[in-house]
């Protein structure tokens, strides 16, 4: 039996809305080096999970972004935008163990994945009753 539970965003949720210095400074920070399509789908995803990039709930990594050929863009949900919407959620209770990553000499790349991450595993509790 799994005790993986799917979050699920409630009804309804407001999307933030920036205004074009914050929307500026995200583009020199958290999204540097995007190109524009890049930064709309990256901002667009923020809208829509309700995460927050100033809050490092949500963040867009480059990687290759001097080869067009390997280029690649990641958005990725930080450990405090999984705590936002599980607290949203309800049913948030946060683990007593840290996350644990797991490195491989041999899956390392300078530009791709230079500290050779292989896995990294996080534990999110659900709360059973008050």
């Amino acid at each position: 039996m799994s005790n993986i539970v799917a979050l699920q965003t409630p009804a309804p949720l407001r999307p933030r809305d920036y205004d074009p210095a914050q929307l500026a400074l995200i583009r020199r920070t958290v999204a540097a080096d995007t190109t524009p399509d890049e930064f709309n789908m990256f901002i667009e995803i923020a809208k829509r999970a309700g995460l927050d990039p100033f809050r490092r709930q949500l963040y867009c990594l480059v990687y290759s972004k001097n080869d067009p050929e390997k280029r690649k863009v990641s958005f990725i949900t930080g450990i405090d935008g999984f705590r936002a919407v599980a607290q949203r959620n309800g049913d948030y209770r946060p683990d007593d163990e840290e996350p644990v990553f797991t490195t491989d000499d041999a899956a390392k790349d300078p530009d791709t994945n230079p500290h050779g991450l292989a896995q990294v595993t996080v534990k999110a509790c659900k709360r059973h009753g008050s």
